[in-house]
Order: structure tokens, then sequence, then C-alpha cells
């Protein structure tokens, strides 16, 4: 069976809260901490002051990842007078880590005795692969407007034929003509079906 392959990139950490946490203190509230470590990368969140079991932290922390790391080490403490406490562990497997985005809760267990549960605690986790295929950033769209064409209707004109002994004037009457774009010859038309009588003046 092939080993898996080497973890690598950056894997950012929120220490979101402690749920229903071991309190190991005599009098008063816990202010719990808590530390994680991945290989020699190390931090620690604020203390949440007289929080007793329910503190909430929600600090972030990035840790960088080059393959030989295995598991998170989480430690949650209470800050105590003369001396910080251990009130439970965990250790979660990067190759679980690196497949998780949601909130998760972790079972915390009792630092000298493995099989009695110490709370628990909830992280956030998001990992970023360095040799994960870059997404091509979208081009604009860009969008040619075109120009509107402008047509200019000319006024109805009516044409009467001078009148012919013994008969009836008759009177031609065209359609109003539409205007071509510049640099196209204007045609004048008659009604369909009859004559075209008047055509369009010559330029000399």
């Amino acid at each position: 069976m092939a080993a898996p392959a080497p973890i690598t990139g950056t894997l950012t950490v929120t220490c979101v809260k402690g749920l229903d946490l071991n309190d190991i203190q005599t009098l008063g509230k816990m202010s719990p901490f808590t530390k994680l470590s991945v290989g020699k990368e190390s931090f620690s969140t604020k203390q949440h002051e007289k929080a007793g079991k329910t503190p909430t932290w929600n600090q972030a922390f990035i840790f960088n990842l080059d393959g030989k790391e295995v598991a998170l080490h989480v430690i949650v403490y209470n800050k105590g007078t003369l001396g910080d406490g251990i009130i439970g562990r965990v250790d979660v497997p990067i190759s679980n880590l690196v497949k998780a985005s949601a909130e998760t809760s972790f079972d915390l267990v009792n630092p000298s005795d493995f099989k009695k549960s110490a709370g628990k605690i909830v992280l956030k986790t998001e990992y970023k692969d360095p040799n994960a295929p870059q997404m091509a950033a979208a081009q604009p769209k860009v969008v040619y407007a075109q120009q509107p064409q402008v047509v200019y209707a000319q006024p109805q004109v009516v044409y009467a034929q001078p009148q012919m002994a013994g008969g009836q004037q008759v009177v031609y009457q065209q359609q109003p003509m539409m205007y071509a774009q510049p640099g196209q010859q204007v045609v004048y038309m008659a009604q369909p079906g009859q004559q075209v009588v008047y055509m369009q003046p010559r330029t000399h």
C-alpha cells in the first residue's frame, strides 16, 4: 500500500470555544486558554477570564506545513495564580483537518487518564494547497453599443396634375418618403400600381 502524499501548504486554525470543560479549579471560575502546536510552530490564545467551563476565544493561527507534520496538538490550560493547570488535550491528524472547513468539535481527554473525558473544543480550519490549480481570473465582458440609425421622414406631398380639357383633375399622392443614409441615392416612390410621374430633380 502506497504511503500517503506529504501535505504541504498553509493551514489556518481558528480556536473557537470550549464546551463543558473539566473544572480543575477549587475556588472561583477557571480562566482557560489554549495552546496549539504543529511541528515546531506553536501558538497560544488569550485567556478567557473567569469563563469557567465555556470559554470563547475566536482566534486564528496560520501553520506552515512542509510535509513532515502528522498532527495538530491541542492543550487547554487554566490560568492559575501559582501555575497553569492542564484541563485536557487532543491530537488531531493533519489529514483530517485539511478536509474540514466548518466548525468541528473534538473530544478532550484528561492528561493523566486518556479514558476520561475533559470536555470539548471547537475548531475551524482552512487549508490552502500550493499545488492546486489556480482559477483563471474572469475576463471582463466588453459590450460594444451600436450607434442608433437616424431616419428622417419627408412630409407627405400631394402632386396635382394639370387639369385636362373635359376631364377631372388627377391627383397623385405619394407615401411619406424615407431619407437613406448620407451618400445613398434618394428615390421617390409612387403608390403601388401607379405611374411614377415626378422624379427627383437631377443635380447638374
